[in-house]
Order: structure tokens, then C-alpha cells, then sequence
């Protein structure tokens, strides 16, 4: 490949590119759902965190430190959420793989 940089031209040899750079069909769906999850679950936490915002903007009988406090936790919440989702996701996974290899 030659590149133009200014007025020099940079050559850069990339070897067997055509033939290395494969992606099977099963990692492209992989990723694919992945993304598309990870959309979804970001599309629906900022609903749920622009939805809880205005639910804690709008009540007037908190004081300001609850506010405050309010504010913090919703904010970790939205963070932790996901993280506590998946481990307890892999932690049932290898629990029945465990059982499935204990009645063989």
C-alpha cells in the first residue's frame, strides 16, 4: 500500500492481509448481538436514569443533602447494574454447566 503524506509517498508492505484477516460467521453474529445487547441496555438505562432524574428534581419535600445522596446512588446504580447482571449471569452458567458434568 502507498500512502501520500505531503509530498513524500510511504510504502507500507502489509503481508498476506487478504488471506489472514478472516472473521467466521459465528463470531460476526457473537459480536453482533453484543453490540446490539449493549445498545439496548444503554438506550434503556438512560430512560430509567432520565426518568428517575426528573422523579427526584420534582420532589420538594427532600432536603438538599437527600437530594445529594439521592443523586449518587442513582448514578452508581446505573454504573453497578450491569456489572451485577453479569456476574450473577456467569456464576448460574457455571453452576449448571457443574451440575450437568456431575450426572455424567
Amino acid at each position: 500500500m502507498i500512502f501520500t503524506i505531503g509530498d513524500k509517498k510511504v510504502n507500507l508492505s502489509i503481508h498476506n492481509a487478504d488471506k489472514n484477516f478472516t472473521i467466521s460467521r459465528e463470531l460476526m453474529l457473537n459480536l453482533l448481538l453484543t453490540y446490539v445487547g449493549i445498545t439496548v441496555y444503554l438506550a434503556f438505562a438512560w430512560c430509567l436514569l432520565k426518568q428517575w432524574l426528573f422523579f427526584l428534581i420534582d420532589d420538594k419535600e427532600m432536603s438538599r443533602e437527600q437530594h445529594f445522596l439521592s443523586g449518587i446512588i442513582l448514578v452508581l446504580i446505573t454504573i453497578f447494574c450491569p456489572i451485577n447482571s453479569s456476574t450473577i449471569r456467569l456464576y448460574r452458567i457455571t453452576k449448571v454447566s457443574s451440575q450437568m458434568q456431575q450426572r455424567d
